[in-house]
């Protein structure tokens, strides 16, 4: 099961990422997760969000870059080689990652966000080699079906 996130093009300048999250949190759009990257002079932040379509469209109101993306979340033991016997029958299989966020959970859980060039095909994979993909619930269980 894919998700959307949320992902917005940001200028690398001063007040660029609050003047993203303040449109965001003002509407009562919660992140729960951001990662951001730099590539020069535009940085590309990711979002998991309680409502991605009504936060890109606000985020666009701003004159801001943004869109949404389906992404797979995939829990994993939080140990050693983990990451690694999640990736290999996708590398068997010749599965492109665009990218892969990861983090670890309090439960000993590690979470892996991931963008696939085929989500399908790499959610097949996954799916027969006992990986679930998860929705934001499921990590995020303080959340109702928002």
């Amino acid at each position: 099961m894919t998700i959307q996130q949320l992902v917005v093009d940001l200028e690398n300048e001063p007040g660029r990422l609050f003047s993203v999250t303040e449109t965001i949190s003002r509407a009562e759009i919660n992140i729960h997760a951001l990662t951001l990257a730099d590539g020069g002079g535009v940085g590309t932040a990711r979002m998991l969000v309680s409502d991605p379509r009504r936060a890109r469209s606000l985020v666009m109101e701003l004159d801001v870059p943004a869109r949404t993306e389906e992404v797979l979340i995939v829990a994993m033991p939080d140990s050693p080689g983990s990451l690694t016997d999640l990736l290999e029958p996708l590398f068997d299989d010749y599965v492109n990652i665009q990218y892969l966020n990861a983090f670890s959970e309090i439960d000993g859980k590690a979470v892996a966000v991931i963008r696939f060039t085929d989500n399908t095909l790499a959610e097949g994979i996954l799916r027969e080699h006992g990986h679930e993909p998860l929705a934001l619930t499921d990590i995020f269980p303080e959340i109702e079906d928002e």
